[in-house]
């Protein structure tokens, strides 16, 4: 296992763009985007799916919901591998 990922800038773009993205639609809500799983130990390869993790301050209401779910379901349309192959949630943890 390696310590240091293997950069693919096609993964890069893609987790660039959702992050983006849902930076835009949580507003202050967002927190933060955040790798999890082989990735985020440097233990993955073509086959790997990105999993990925975006926790936020308050529960979503439903108009960012449904702009989360409309963004996923655009992702499954692109012609990136990479967009086919994320696994995210979006978590809300009460201190």
């Amino acid at each position: 296992m390696s310590c240091v990922a293997k950069p693919i800038p096609e993964l890069n773009n893609v987790l660039a763009g959702l992050t983006e993205t849902a930076q835009a639609i949580l507003r202050a809500n967002f927190v933060g985007a955040y790798l999890q799983g082989s990735f985020a130990v440097g233990d993955a390869d073509e086959q790997t799916d990105s999993d990925f993790l975006i926790p936020v301050h308050e529960p979503i209401s439903a108009e960012q919901e449904c702009a989360l779910r409309t963004v996923h379901d655009e992702l499954l349309t692109r012609p990136e591998h990479w967009a086919r192959h994320l696994e995210g949630r979006t978590r809300f943890w009460t201190s």
